[in-house]
């Protein structure tokens, strides 16, 4: 019993490569028979809540399109978590992990807890844009490295100062990422109770034995003791009502 493995993790990808008589399609989608080459993962990095560490795997410069090791690793660390968070990552990071798994013939991923930072943005809050780069500059946490798509050109083509490049600033993200959690998960409804994980009360959101009473909440029909954390701010409830008589 402790802490919850939080996961934080992004990944880079490269697009397909495929045919195309022009820019415009009159169908709106092209045929899977245009696609010459399928999209990979580049690199992912990832880091645990509680840690200062970044760690990564990136493809072989010599086999730019084979990600199966990049896969396979990426499947061995989250499998290790008890929640995953991600920017945007319930649509893309965790599909593409998924999808690549399936395809290298990996067993599935155990069902966690998921996380998406940027669904966090856009149900509780109403910010201007819910991209990572915004929200990170809006929250005063950090800055994005600025990239163009001749990075990713060249890291298809196994480049090893743009793979080098790419794994910085896929790494940037991730450090970015528990910042920007940090400040949005007080805020909201705790998704994974970190109570559950210890005999002692602690903040269901920062895990710190840091809960002061703050009056009571109501429901229709019951009365709760009411607590809120004094390190994050975070509210909860007592889980048994208050008896009255």
């Amino acid at each position: 019993m402790g802490k919850p493995k939080i996961l934080f993790f992004d990944l880079e990808t490269t697009p397909n490569k495929l045919y195309s008589w022009g820019l415009r399609v009159p169908s709106g989608y092209l045929s899977p028979e245009s696609i010459e080459e399928e999209r990979t993962i580049i690199c992912g990095s990832w880091m645990w809540f509680g840690s200062r560490t970044v760690d990564s795997t990136v493809i072989d410069p010599a086999s730019p399109k084979d990600d199966r090791a990049v896969t396979i690793k990426l499947h061995e660390v989250m499998s290790q978590a008890d929640a995953w968070v991600a920017h945007n990552g319930d649509n893309f990071d965790i599909r593409w992990v998924r999808t690549r798994a399936i395809y290298h013939g990996l067993p599935p991923l155990p069902p966690v807890v998921q996380l998406d930072t940027k669904k966090m943005a856009k149900r509780y809050f109403n910010f201007n844009s819910n991209r990572l780069v915004y929200l990170a500059e809006y929250l005063k946490v950090g800055k994005k490295l600025k990239t163009d798509f001749d990075l990713w050109k060249d890291c298809i083509r196994g480049d090893v100062k743009a793979l080098d490049k790419m794994l910085r600033y896929n790494q940037r993200d991730v450090r970015l990422l528990p910042l920007v959690y940090k400040k949005l998960a007080p805020y909201i409804p705790a998704r994974l109770n970190a109570q559950l994980f210890t005999d002692r009360p602690v903040c269901p959101n920062c895990a710190k034995p840091t809960l002061q009473a703050r009056g009571y909440a109501y429901t229709l029909v019951n009365q709760y003791r009411r607590y809120q954390c004094t390190s994050c701010g975070h509210w909860t409830r007592a889980r048994q009502r208050v008896k009255h008589g």
